[in-house]
């Protein structure tokens, strides 16, 4: 990527590396490294580099892009000193219960979440007016969206319409029904059939495939025409949307007023759940700031926490 002759081209992720090897000494009074919990190990070296004083914000229970090769650089044993911040504006006392409580399970934690901010409400309904909903995965979020476009409803996307790939469910279906040469999306594109790809969601216990899959099988032959009502549904730039949709990934730092949680959620009752998960829930939950609408899967859970405590 650094030799012009070359044909590979250079990529952001390339010039960051190459800056973090040539071991800069940064010309500032204080360096802070936020989202510490999720770091990039290459800027996470070129801030360990540099000399004190150091400052390393995060939320380790808001881990979760593991799968991309983050590291959690809040290693409490490393710093000279540590500051717990346990209060938040955005929510209300009844939020931070059941964010106290996952963590309370997942991980031991003692420090109780407060919620200094408005009583967020917790619904069992569909809330009224504009509201978010937060889903798992990219397949749920098209579901999601293919629903209220059929009730005639706008749409917004957290990060753009584009950042949800719906490319990939318009090729989960070309496989489904054998337009094998329409294929395009890499994962998809690795299987000759819409059977061997059943067969690896179930084997690898993949959720976003499984979702995809389901989707595929309710949907089928709607799925072209749906994803371009999907776009023309978009709620113009600076307009309020009547269904804001993201992952909870994708939901990450916002503050949304309603917000309900889709049913793609995997249980946290499984004995073998991925902590990335029940960090995920966490993170969906402490979204909200008027009201939350728990999905099904965490209602069952805090009555069966609540029982055995």
């Amino acid at each position: 990527m650094a030799d012009p002759k070359d044909e590979a081209p250079m990529v952001h992720d390339g010039y960051l590396k190459l800056f973090q090897l040539s071991r800069p000494t940064l010309p500032y009074d204080f360096i802070m490294l936020d989202e510490g919990q999720d770091s990039n190990p290459t800027t996470l070296t070129l801030f360990r580099n540099q000399g004190p004083p150091k400052i390393i914000v995060g939320d380790p229970y808001q881990s979760i892009y593991r799968y991309r090769g983050s590291v959690n650089a809040m290693d409490p044993g490393t710093a000279s000193r540590v500051y717990h911040l346990t209060r938040s504006f955005r929510f209300g006392p009844r939020v931070a219960a059941i964010a106290t409580a996952l963590l309370q399970e997942f991980y031991g934690e003692t420090r109780a979440i407060i919620g200094g901010g408005a009583d967020t409400q917790i619904e069992d309904f569909r809330p009224y007016g504009p509201h978010a909903c937060l889903c798992r995965t990219n397949a749920e979020v098209f579901a999601q969206a293919a629903v209220a476009v059929q009730g005639g409803e706008s749409l917004g996307f957290v990060g753009g319409i584009d950042g949800y790939n719906f490319a990939q469910v318009l090729d989960a279906y070309w496989l489904f029904i054998g337009s094998t040469d329409q294929v395009r999306d890499p994962l998809v594109r690795q299987f000759r059939s819409f059977t061997e790809m059943e067969r690896y969601a179930e084997a690898a216990d993949d959720p976003e495939t499984k979702r995809l899959i389901k989707v595929v099988g309710i949907y089928g032959g709607d799925i072209p025409a749906l994803i371009q009502a999907i776009r023309r549904a978009l709620a113009p730039v600076g307009a309020t949307a009547d269904l804001t949709l993201a992952t909870a990934h994708k939901s990450k730092g916002q503050d949304l007023l309603r917000v309900v949680m889709a049913d793609d959620f995997p249980e946290l009752s499984d004995d073998d759940l991925d902590l990335q998960e029940a960090n995920l829930t966490y993170v969906a939950v402490t979204r909200a700031v008027h009201s939350l609408r728990p999905n099904s899967m965490l209602r069952e859970w805090l009555r069966q926490i609540s029982s055995n405590s």
